[in-house]
Protein backbone atom coordinates (compact mmCIF):
# COMPACT_ATOMS: atom_id res chain seq x y z
CA UNK A 1 0.00 0.00 0.00
CA UNK A 2 1.16 3.20 -1.12
CA UNK A 3 -0.28 5.32 1.96
CA UNK A 4 1.81 2.90 3.94
CA UNK A 5 5.16 3.36 2.31
CA UNK A 6 5.08 6.64 3.10
CA UNK A 7 4.51 6.83 7.23
CA UNK A 8 7.02 4.24 6.96
CA UNK A 9 9.50 6.15 4.89
CA UNK A 10 8.52 9.25 7.21
CA UNK A 11 9.26 7.63 10.14
CA UNK A 12 12.80 5.89 9.11
CA UNK A 13 14.10 8.92 8.18
CA UNK A 14 12.87 10.99 10.62
CA UNK A 15 15.44 10.00 13.36
CA UNK A 16 18.08 11.80 10.74
CA UNK A 17 16.00 14.78 10.90
CA UNK A 18 15.56 14.90 14.38
CA UNK A 19 19.52 14.59 14.81
CA UNK A 20 20.78 16.98 12.15
CA UNK A 21 18.01 19.77 14.65
CA UNK A 22 16.27 21.19 12.19
CA UNK A 23 12.96 20.60 10.06
CA UNK A 24 14.33 18.25 7.70
CA UNK A 25 14.25 17.19 3.69
CA UNK A 26 14.59 13.88 4.98
CA UNK A 27 11.06 13.82 5.28
CA UNK A 28 10.25 15.31 2.13
CA UNK A 29 10.49 11.43 0.64
CA UNK A 30 7.77 10.65 2.67
CA UNK A 31 5.55 13.50 2.41
CA UNK A 32 5.58 13.79 -1.18
CA UNK A 33 4.81 9.83 -1.00
CA UNK A 34 1.52 10.74 0.89
CA UNK A 35 0.87 13.57 -1.54
CA UNK A 36 0.51 11.69 -4.12
CA UNK A 37 -1.47 9.30 -2.95
CA UNK A 38 -3.99 11.31 -2.10
CA UNK A 39 -4.24 13.34 -5.21
CA UNK A 40 -3.47 10.47 -7.76
CA UNK A 41 -4.11 7.20 -5.97
CA UNK A 42 -6.05 5.22 -8.99
CA UNK A 43 -6.69 8.28 -11.28
CA UNK A 44 -3.11 8.70 -12.67
CA UNK A 45 -0.60 7.06 -11.95
CA UNK A 46 1.49 8.22 -14.64
CA UNK A 47 0.84 12.02 -13.65
CA UNK A 48 1.20 11.18 -9.79
CA UNK A 49 4.89 9.33 -10.54
CA UNK A 50 5.77 12.78 -12.14
CA UNK A 51 4.00 15.29 -9.71
CA UNK A 52 5.94 13.12 -6.50
CA UNK A 53 9.83 13.37 -8.60
CA UNK A 54 8.68 17.14 -9.47
CA UNK A 55 8.35 17.93 -5.57
CA UNK A 56 11.13 15.90 -3.89
CA UNK A 57 14.01 17.60 -6.40
CA UNK A 58 12.03 20.70 -5.61
CA UNK A 59 12.44 20.23 -2.17
CA UNK A 60 15.89 18.82 -1.81
CA UNK A 61 16.98 20.98 -4.23
CA UNK A 62 16.39 23.88 -2.45
CA UNK A 63 17.67 22.30 1.09
CA UNK A 64 21.00 21.45 -0.17
CA UNK A 65 21.31 23.97 -2.57
CA UNK A 66 19.91 27.46 -1.89
CA UNK A 67 19.26 27.17 2.32
CA UNK A 68 22.27 24.46 2.74
CA UNK A 69 20.10 22.98 5.34
CA UNK A 70 22.55 19.91 5.50
CA UNK A 71 26.19 21.30 4.76
CA UNK A 72 27.81 18.56 4.98
CA UNK A 73 25.87 16.40 2.88
CA UNK A 74 26.07 19.01 0.61
CA UNK A 75 29.76 18.71 -0.03
CA UNK A 76 29.17 14.54 0.29
CA UNK A 77 27.23 14.72 -2.64
CA UNK A 78 28.56 17.96 -4.73
CA UNK A 79 32.10 17.62 -4.01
Amino acid sequence: NLYVLGVLAMVGLSEMAILSGRLSSFLTLGESILIVYCLFYKRNISVGFIFFLLLTFIQMGYDLLISNVHPKLSLFIFG
